[in-house]
């Protein structure tokens, strides 16, 4: 959806900039309109197109203005009123009280609900085996497809003597060589992401612990729900989940959950690292046709025109 102008704007769009007070009232009255085009374009968009548990914030503060007695006393007699009257409020209510029943769901994954008619009492057995994990706590488990690993003495190791990037990894996080271009490009994001996620009354050794015994070391896996939840409340739900290439080798895609902050540094990191890769890469070859060209780093486009002008002339 393309921005709105600015009211400014709006009433400046006749040149000629000479307005009576019937100008004025109809330029007004048109831009209000606008608006309201706009806001039923977002309800129909939140309410038609997307999954009911998929409901955005921005649901919850147009109902509330909506709902809200003293500015729809301003509004109910203009244009705004055809939102009011119209069935999106009731639609936008029942799809934010969908939103919020989902996250209250979210709120409770893990814990056992006793009351749910869909509960059932684990049997001696299960209770036994219960017993039995509870002694052998380094030993994984097993479900069909699912299982978690056996703890070892290197994950001992990497809970109280980390080696070097390690001390990080209760992010998630995996740089196998800590050298080389894509180590030094996910380095200050790791940096700023542990900056954000790590208490300052809580020591690392500890975050550690619980990704090791609530996560099982894993971004997918969960060994303890207690532990797991503990860490994820602790981190504030930061987390490195995935880093990889895709086409190029400097096409680099991160995937994090963080604030927005660290979002969009992910967002500059990935195309800061595509930039300077392409500029190599045409670089090396226009050099292979031109060995004394003269090279103006920073935008790929002109060095693509370069390449282009070059290629033309050689087979001329």
């Amino acid at each position: 959806m393309k921005n709105l102008p600015t009211a400014k704007e709006f009433l400046n769009r006749d040149e000629s900039g000479v307005f009576n007070e019937v100008d004025i009232i109809q330029a007004m009255d048109a831009y209000a309109k606008l608006h309201v085009q706009r806001i039923k374009d977002f309800l129909n968009s939140e309410i038609c197109e997307r999954r009911e548990y998929t409901a955005s914030r921005m649901c919850e503060e147009v109902l509330k203005f909506i709902q809200d007695s003293e500015k729809l006393d301003k509004f109910l007699g203009g244009a705004y009123g055809e939102i009011y009257q119209s069935d999106a409020a009731a639609n936008l209510k029942e799809r934010v009280g969908q939103r919020k029943e989902f996250k209250k769901r979210k709120e409770n994954m893990g814990k056992i609900d006793k009351n749910s008619k869909f509960y059932k009492a684990p049997a001696l057995q299960e209770r036994l085996q219960d017993i039995k994990y509870f002694f052998f706590f380094w030993r994984g488990r097993k479900r069909g497809i699912i299982f978690t690993r056996n703890i070892e003495l290197d994950d001992f190791r990497y809970i109280f003597f980390p080696k070097g990037f390690e001390k990080y990894g209760y992010l998630g996080v995996h740089l196998w060589h800590e050298e080389g271009d894509y180590f030094n490009a996910l380095y200050p994001l790791v940096l700023a992401m542990d900056h954000d996620a790590k208490p300052k009354f809580c020591p690392r050794w500890f975050l550690r612990f619980l990704h090791v015994f609530g996560s099982d070391r894993s971004i997918v896996r969960v060994r303890n729900w207690t532990l797991h939840n503990l860490l994820r409340k602790l981190t504030k739900g930061i987390a490195f989940v995935d880093w990889k290439t895709k086409w190029h080798s400097y096409d680099l895609r991160i995937s994090i959950h963080a604030p927005m902050h660290l979002q969009n540094l992910a967002d500059d990191i990935e195309h800061g690292f595509y930039s300077r890769g392409a500029q190599e890469e045409l670089v090396a070859k226009i050099k292979q046709l031109d060995p004394n060209a003269s090279i103006i780093w920073g935008s790929i486009e002109r060095l693509k025109k370069q390449l282009e002008n070059l290629e033309n002339n050689e087979q001329q």
